[in-house]
């Protein structure tokens, strides 16, 4: 399965890391913050596991109506030729 290559000004990894170092700002001199926030986006953009979780964050495409999805390509083309009647070809 091939992983698409992160971006590294992703908007979701960038809210996530900042709500992750919310709580820190009081504790943490800003150096160490933005030293930190450059570690949470690496390992947010590069690790497998953590780019899985954070693609489970993203929002949904929304569709446009309902009806039936056409998952293989290649079947639709197939079934296009089909009238219904297994075996039978239309034209």
């Amino acid at each position: 399965m091939a992983i698409d290559p992160p971006d590294p000004g992703d908007p979701l990894v960038a809210r996530l890391v900042e709500q992750s170092l919310a709580k820190y700002e009081h504790l943490l001199p800003p150096e160490a913050l933005a030293e930190l926030r450059l570690i949470l986006e690496g390992f947010a953009l590069t690790h497998p596991e953590m780019r899985t979780m954070v693609d489970r964050l993203r929002p949904r495409a929304s569709t446009d109506a309902s009806g039936d999805r056409v998952k293989d390509p290649e079947a639709a083309v197939g079934a296009a030729t089909d009238d219904g009647i297994e075996g039978r070809k239309v034209g």
